[in-house]
C-alpha cells in the first residue's frame, strides 16, 4: 500500500515537471500568429499611405490642369475673390474697382466723395496679380502638392473641415505723393476751416452797429490723413466723420452789447453850447459820430471818446461864428524890392482844442447827464504871403548875337563891360529869339536830355549858370569845350569860365537878356 503510493507520487511529480514544456509550446505559436497581423496591418497601412499619395497626386494634377493660367482658389485680392480668374481678368476687375473706389468724407451738413486720384494713391496692379497669380505655385513640392489637392478637393463636400482651403488675403502695395495727399487736405481745410472773429463793434451813418462773434473750427487733419491712408490700406468703402477742433473767439457778443448800452447813455446827454447868447445844440446822432471804439491791448472793446471828431463838428460850427485873419500880402520885385500891398488882420475863432477836451471829459463822465458850455474863442494870427516878380532892370542888359556867336554886357548907357565869343544852339536846337530877363542863378548843376536817342546828353558839373528863360535856357561854363564862335549847344549859351563867371555875379534878378541876328 505504501508502495503504491510511492509510486503514485513519482508520477505525479513527472507529470508536473512535463507540464511548462507545453505552455511555451503554446506561447509560440502565438507569437507567430501575432507577428503575420502586424505584418498585415503595415501593409495595409502602407498601401492606404500609396492611395491616398496618389490620391493627393491625381487631386493636385487635376487642381493644376483645372487652373491652368488661373488663380488659386481662395486667394483674394483688394476683396476680390480671384480664385478661377485669369491674371488679365483680375488686372481688369482691380482696374474697374480702382477707378470706382471712393470714400465719402462728411462734415455737418456737408458731403465730400474722394477717389484714389485726389488722394494721390496708386496701386501696383501688377506686382498684386503677380503675388495673387503665384501663390500655391512656389514653395517646397509637398507643401505644393497639398496646398493643390487641398484646393482639388475642398471643391466637394466630404464633410471633413480639414479639407477646407486657406483664404489668402492679397495685401495691397501702393505708393502715395505727399504733394498731392497735401493739396487735397488743405484744400479741404480751405472748405471746413473758420476762423474765430471776436464781436465787433463800430459806428456807421450815426448808429451802433454790433457785428456778431464768430465761433471757428478747425480740421483735425492728422487725424483725417491716418483715417484716409488706413482705409486705402485695406481698400474700405468708408464714410468718414471729419473731427474739428472749436475755435473760441476772444471777445463774445454779450461785451459788446454792453458798450452799445453805454454809447447810447451817453449820445442821451443834452448839450447846449452859447456864443454871444446863439444857442447850438449837438443831436445825439452827433454825439455818436465822436465816440469811437478800440481794443485795449487787443483783449477787450474799450469805448472812447474822439476829439479829433468833435473837432471836425466845431469846424462847422466856426463857418457861422469865426472871424477869419486878413493876409498880409507882400510884393516882391526882382527878389530884393519889398512893396505892402494888403495889411494883415488878426482873426477870432473857436479854440477847437479846448472845447473838445472840456466836451470829451464831460461825456466820459456817467455822473453828468447835461452839458453846458460858452464856447471858448482865441486869437487867430494872420499869415504873410509874398508875391515874387521879375521886371525888366535896364541899369543892365546883355546883347546876345546869334549871327557873331558874340555876347557883350553892358550897363545903362551903352557901357560895355565885357564881351565874349559863345557857343549857342545848333540847328534844330536853336537859342529863342526875344528879349528875356534874368529869373534866376545856380552855382553848380547836372544837366542831361536827348535820353533814348542819338543827342543824349549828361554833364555834371555844370558851373555859374544864369537863367533867363523858361524850359531850361541857361549862360553858363563849357568845362568840355576848347573854343567858341560856333552853334553847338542844345539851346543854352556856352562861355569860357571867365565869361561865365562875370554874368553869374554881374547879372541880377530882372536883368533884360535880348537875343538876335
Amino acid at each position: 500500500m505504501l508502495k503504491s503510493k510511492a509510486i503514485d507520487g513519482v508520477a505525479q511529480k513527472k507529470k508536473t515537471q512535463a507540464q511548462p514544456k507545453r505552455k511555451k509550446s503554446v506561447e509560440s505559436f502565438h507569437f507567430r500568429v501575432f507577428k503575420k497581423k502586424k505584418s498585415l496591418v503595415f501593409l495595409k497601412i502602407a498601401l492606404f499611405v500609396v492611395a491616398v499619395i496618389l490620391i493627393l497626386a491625381a487631386a493636385a494634377f487635376g487642381y493644376q490642369n483645372f487652373y491652368n493660367n488661373k488663380i488659386f482658389k481662395g486667394v483674394r485680392v483688394l476683396n476680390i475673390d480671384a480664385g478661377g480668374h485669369s491674371p488679365e481678368e483680375l488686372k481688369a476687375l482691380l482696374k474697374r474697382d480702382i477707378e470706382n473706389y471712393k470714400i465719402i468724407i462728411t462734415s455737418e451738413d456737408q458731403k465730400y466723395e474722394v477717389t484714389l486720384n485726389d488722394l494721390g494713391i496708386v496701386y501696383n496692379t501688377e506686382g498684386m496679380v503677380r503675388e495673387a497669380y503665384l501663390y500655391g505655385r512656389e514653395g517646397n513640392l509637398v507643401n505644393k502638392l497639398r496646398e493643390r489637392a487641398v484646393g482639388f478637393l475642398s471643391q466637394y463636400d466630404f464633410g471633413f473641415r480639414s479639407l477646407a482651403i486657406e483664404e489668402k488675403e492679397i495685401m495691397p502695395v501702393y505708393a502715395t505723393s505727399q504733394i498731392r495727399l497735401g493739396d487735397f487736405l488743405t484744400d479741404l481745410e480751405n472748405k471746413i476751416n473758420i476762423t474765430a472773429k471776436d464781436s465787433e463793434i463800430k459806428i456807421a451813418n450815426g448808429q451802433v452797429e454790433i457785428i456778431p462773434a464768430v465761433f471757428g473750427k478747425k480740421l483735425r487733419t492728422e487725424i483725417l490723413e491716418q483715417e484716409l491712408i488706413k482705409a486705402a490700406t485695406y481698400f474700405e468703402h468708408r464714410v468718414l466723420e471729419v473731427r474739428t477742433d472749436e475755435i473760441l473767439p476772444e471777445i463774445y457778443d454779450e461785451g459788446t452789447k454792453e458798450l452799445a448800452d453805454k454809447t447810447g447813455r451817453i449820445a442821451a446827454k443834452q448839450i447846449v453850447l452859447d456864443h454871444e447868447g446863439k444857442k447850438f445844440y449837438p443831436m445825439s446822432q452827433n454825439i455818436i459820430e465822436w465816440i469811437s471804439f478800440f481794443k485795449k491791448d487787443n483783449l477787450n472793446w474799450e469805448l472812447g471818446i474822439d476829439q479829433l471828431k468833435i473837432k471836425a463838428y466845431l469846424a462847422v460850427l466856426g463857418r457861422e461864428i469865426n472871424v477869419w485873419p486878413q493876409d498880409k500880402i507882400v510884393r516882391v520885385e526882382n527878389g530884393v524890392k519889398e512893396t505892402i500891398t494888403q495889411e494883415g488882420i488878426e482873426g477870432l475863432v473857436i479854440d477847437e482844442g479846448s472845447l473838445a477836451a472840456t466836451l470829451a471829459d464831460k461825456l466820459a463822465d456817467e455822473r453828468i447827464n447835461a452839458i453846458f458850455l460858452t464856447i471858448p474863442m482865441k486869437v487867430a494870427p494872420y499869415s504873410t504871403k509874398r508875391d515874387e516878380v521879375v521886371v525888366a532892370n535896364w541899369e543892365k542888359y546883355i546883347d546876345l548875337n546869334l549871327s557873331t556867336q558874340t555876347l557883350v554886357a553892358y550897363e545903362k548907357g551903352g557901357i560895355e563891360k565885357g564881351r565874349w565869343l559863345v557857343a549857342t544852339g545848333k540847328p534844330g536846337y536853336a537859342t529863342p529869339v526875344g528879349t528875356w530877363l534874368v529869373h534866376g542863378k545856380s552855382s553848380w548843376i547836372r544837366m542831361a536830355g536827348g535820353w533814348g536817342t542819338s543827342e543824349y546828353y549828361n554833364v555834371y558839373p555844370v558851373k555859374w549858370v544864369t537863367w533867363f528863360k523858361g524850359g531850361g535856357y541857361a549862360i553858363h561854363d563849357a568845362y568840355w569845350r576848347s573854343s567858341f564862335g560856333y552853334t553847338g549847344s542844345h539851346g543854352c549859351v556856352n562861355m569860357p569860365d571867365d565869361g561865365a563867371i562875370f554874368i553869374y555875379n554881374w547879372a541880377d534878378i530882372g536883368t533884360p537878356v535880348t537875343v538876335h541876328y
